[in-house]
């Protein structure tokens, strides 16, 4: 067990042996680029938090064995899928994308767990969000109050700050760059460049 940041527990298991074996999915994530883009001119954000979002999706009965976990004591499956399987974001990814693909991009931006409705104004706003609240109770998707965010003008996504304004990247990522210590050794300076040509 594991405490996530906001005090609440998650289950954590040793999936490497089902990862080594494991067909890799793929299906291809969203581009930070495209959503970021998809972004541009408008004046309206809800940020929605899926909770336990992996745990939302359940496992075809005839693969559970495949995710046993070992106690002192008992013997357990999955019956949602977990965290910690090579292809859990992916097979979440397509999942999430397959229901709201009629809302894609125009309306909405699904991240894995987080869902950015979007729009020019409030009115529109209210509109989009019943819209895309009404698709994730079809398919009984429940959010996490705590952490969704409903109508507001700026959001933080993929490490930038989007608003009407323009997009930038986070305020801490680039004091991150800005006092990050001189490289001495090709490792140091490829992980350097790498962090910046994030941003770049």
């Amino acid at each position: 067990m594991v405490t996530n940041t906001d005090g609440s527990k998650r289950v954590i298991s040793d999936l490497r042996k089902v990862n080594a074996i494991l067909l890799k999915d793929k299906f291809p994530m969203p581009s930070c680029d495209l959503i970021l883009n998809s972004l541009n001119d408008c004046n309206y954000f809800c940020k929605l938090d899926l909770k336990n979002a992996f745990f939302q999706i359940p496992i075809d009965p005839r693969d559970r064995h495949y995710l046993t976990v070992s106690t002192q004591t008992n013997k357990y499956c999955f019956t949602k899928l977990p965290q910690g399987m090579a292809t859990s974001s992916i097979i979440f990814q397509r999942e999430i994308m397959r229901i709201l693909s009629p809302y894609l991009y125009s309306i909405c931006l699904p991240y894995i767990d987080d869902i950015i409705v979007k729009a020019s104004s409030f009115e529109e706003e209210l509109t989009n969000l019943e819209t895309i609240l009404k698709e994730l109770q079809k398919f009984n998707f429940k959010l996490n109050t705590s952490k969704t965010r409903l109508m507001y003008q700026q959001i933080d996504i993929l490490g930038h700050s989007v608003s009407q304004s323009g997009i930038m990247p986070l305020k801490s990522n680039v004091e991150a760059i800005t006092k990050y210590k001189s490289p001495s050794t090709i490792k140091e300076l490829r992980s350097f460049l790498g962090a910046t040509n994030f941003f770049s």
